[in-house]
């Protein structure tokens, strides 16, 4: 008898599980918030989109202190950046790093118009994106971090 139960308390725990939804996997697609170094002060919103192997992050909107122009432009850049308007311009190239969840490629600085190498590793909860900036070895950059911006009530 005790076999029994045990038996169809196991059927019963693994129908459940099998008609469960499953959790939806945190993506970095969606609207960012970046900060100053303090990590206090909003400086742009990023938008990122992509697929599951390639992503591109474009400034969608600057928060400009005051005295600042009011269509900021990549003076520091080089290339074709140089001179380009920070709205729209694309600052993050993405790939997946084959078997892990962290993502790499490079980031511009347009502040610095560097461009830095960098790993990108999405928080489990989906609301903090880490970017660890470098050049030549992972060791020496820094770490920012961006925040996903809240979602609007349906």
């Amino acid at each position: 008898m005790l076999v029994l139960k045990n038996t169809a308390l196991l059927a019963m725990f693994t129908a459940a599980g099998a008609c469960a939804a499953p959790l939806p996997v945190p993506t970095i697609d969606g609207r960012w918030t970046t900060f100053d170094e303090t990590g206090r002060i909003p400086k742009a919103i990023v938008t990122i989109i992509g697929d599951d192997e390639h992503w591109s992050g474009h400034v969608v909107e600057v928060f400009r202190e005051p005295g600042e122009p009011a269509d900021p432009r990549c003076d520091a850049c080089t290339g074709a950046d140089r001179g380009a308007r920070m709205q729209g311009l694309t600052i993050l190239h993405l790939e997946r790093t084959p078997g892990t969840p962290r993502l790499h490629g490079r980031i511009l600085d347009p502040e610095e118009g560097i461009t830095y190498r960098c790993i990108v590793t999405l928080e489990p909860n989906g609301d903090r994106l880490t970017i660890h900036a470098y050049i030549g070895t992972p060791l020496l950059g820094r770490d920012v971090v961006w925040r996903r911006m809240l979602r609007p009530a349906p």
